[in-house]
């Protein structure tokens, strides 16, 4: 009897143990089920967040991928201009040069005729001085004569009127003496024969 009230006592203090264990057991399901609806709504947070750090992450790689391609386009732009400014400068530099060269070649062309004509006109200015000199000189030789002229010609100018005073003269030495006509004739007459 003794081993039978035994047993029953050891297996209610067995039952109440399975019983505290039960209730124990249940609390840590209880509790690990709300641990796990926790975990789950912190997954699910999470996997929210990663979706948005995953579409912000793509968002801006799409966007540093257009800015690389924007910057590469801007470059490629940009190079292009440097190209085509070098280039355009090369060519002015280019043609500046060739109109140097034919601005200095006309320079010296035009230096060199401007001394040709320096000195042809410095030539002729030469023969100038020399013809206007032989000009003066024929010019006072020829007032030298011109005076020489005027003043024989104011002689001669003078000489009818000493003529005809000669010639008064002669004539009233010649009027005393009186010769008939016969002697007139006789002195006449070797002359008509001569």
């Amino acid at each position: 009897m003794s081993a039978v009230l035994a047993r029953s006592e050891a297996a209610i203090a067995a039952e109440r143990l399975a019983c505290a264990r039960a209730t124990e057991l249940q609390r840590l399901v209880d509790q690990l089920q709300l641990q796990a609806a926790e975990l789950a709504e912190q997954r699910t947070t999470a996997i929210q967040r990663l979706e948005q750090v995953e579409a912000s992450r793509q968002a801006l790689y799409d966007r540093l991928q257009e800015t690389e391609k924007s910057a590469r386009s801007e470059r490629e732009s940009l190079a292009e201009h440097v190209r085509s400014v070098e280039n355009r400068a090369l060519g002015d530099l280019d043609r500046a040069r060739q109109e140097s060269k034919v601005l200095q070649a006309q320079l010296a062309s035009a230096l060199k005729r401007h001394a040709s004509i320096e000195a042809e006109m410095r030539g002729n200015l030469e023969k100038a001085r020399t013809a206007t000199a032989a000009a003066v000189q024929t010019a006072d030789n020829q007032r030298g004569r011109c005076a020489a002229l005027e003043e024989q010609l104011a002689k001669l100018q003078n000489l009818p009127a000493d003529l005809e005073a000669a010639l008064r003269r002669s004539q009233v030495t010649a009027r005393p003496r009186k010769t008939s006509s016969k002697q007139r004739a006789k002195k006449s007459s070797p002359k008509d024969t001569n």
